[in-house]
């Protein structure tokens, strides 16, 4: 869960995929040099190593259900 108008630190992870399902809230994600609109029902893909983050805007809660697949 993302606080209203907060944001998570830009980091990667060496040894693993990580896919975001967004269930609730909007914002903006950043993965890569990329820079994206975010809202639910949206899905986004990590790479392995890909430093990535997740921006809400809004003010409700952001809620985020994470999956990590090991390389």
């Amino acid at each position: 869960m993302i606080f209203p108008r907060t944001e998570t630190d830009c980091h990667a992870h060496a040894e693993c995929e990580e896919i975001m399902y967004i269930a609730s809230g909007r914002g903006e994600a950043q993965v890569g040099k990329e820079h994206f609109a975010i809202r639910a029902d949206m899905m986004i893909y990590v790479p392995t190593g890909a430093s990535h983050s997740l921006k809400n805007t809004s003010d409700e809660f952001m809620k985020i259900i994470f999956v990590f697949v090991p390389t």
